[in-house]
């Protein structure tokens, strides 16, 4: 899962720690001055479980998939252990509920 508070945290740590790599991300627009991942016409706006579930299922398995991890609740970045077992380790990250 990606939030607004993501990517706030993703600069952060890249101006702290890794300001070397940070003009990778630097954009000319007027609405930013960074961008993280590339814009795409097909992206979708969330509005239901069902749409967003498949989704959350797609990012969970990609560790389980590029054999990092055989389960996805083993995978450190992961939000599948909050998903599955309610052990949350971040504090920002909530359940998508509608």
């Amino acid at each position: 899962m990606f939030f607004t508070n993501n990517l706030f945290i993703i600069l952060r740590e890249l101006r702290s720690k890794h300001s070397n790599v940070l003009p990778y991300f630097w954009v000319s627009a007027k609405d930013k001055k960074y961008q993280i991942w590339e814009r795409n016409v097909l992206s979708i706006e969330i509005h239901s479980n069902e749409t967003m579930f498949p989704k959350i299922k797609y990012i969970h398995q990609n560790p389980v998939k590029a054999k990092i991890v055989t389960e996805e609740i083993d995978y450190k970045y992961s939000t599948a252990l909050h998903y599955k077992k309610g052990e949350n380790i971040w504090d920002f990250v909530t359940k998508w509920v509608i």
